[in-house]
């Protein structure tokens, strides 16, 4: 934390006012943990927002808040009771975070590459590494195509939006 604060600073001035925004699955330990290192900084924060309900505010109703998370997907409730936003329940869904959901597209892309080339890039490191790498950039053409189009090795192939729906 203090090299990120030295380099806010270097970057943008000094921090006049700090303001935490932390998902609803931070217990109260972790919150007094990072409140601890944070004093033991001279940082005091002024306030501790949940993403959750701050999001809910900015779009001004109640519903369901997902938050994907690098393991999991934490669902946060935020009900509307006499004109204020609360946070109700959150529930931690584990093995639908990012990663697991990179690692879900890699393995049907890969699956793609040996269907159409019968060349299997989890076979190799490097190779693997490369798909993964591929991924994201693959994901925002299926965003605007029905297929995009994946290289590997010099084996190239084709993954299809429908074909990537179940990681959905």
């Amino acid at each position: 934390l203090k090299f990120v604060f030295a380099e806010a600073e270097r970057v943008s001035g000094t921090i006049n006012d700090l303001v935490i925004i932390a998902p609803s699955s931070v217990s109260q330990a972790q919150l007094e943990l990072l409140l601890g290192i944070l004093n033991a900084l001279d940082r005091t924060p002024s306030a501790i927002l949940d993403r959750a309900l701050l999001h809910q505010h900015l779009i001004g109703k109640a519903g369901l808040h997902l938050d994907l998370q690098w393991r999991q997907m934490l669902a946060t409730e935020v009900a509307l009771e006499n004109g204020e936003l609360i946070v109700g329940k959150s529930s931690a869904i584990p093995g639908s975070g990012y990663l697991d959901l990179l690692e879900q597209c890699l393995e049907h892309c890969a699956d793609m590459c040996v269907e159409q080339t019968r060349f299997d890039p989890r076979r190799s490191a490097d190779a693997e590494q490369l798909l993964f790498n591929a991924i994201p950039e693959a994901l925002a053409t299926l965003s605007r195509h029905e297929e995009a189009a994946l290289s590997v090795n010099g084996y190239d192939f084709k993954v299809s939006r429908s074909g990537l729906e179940f990681v959905g």
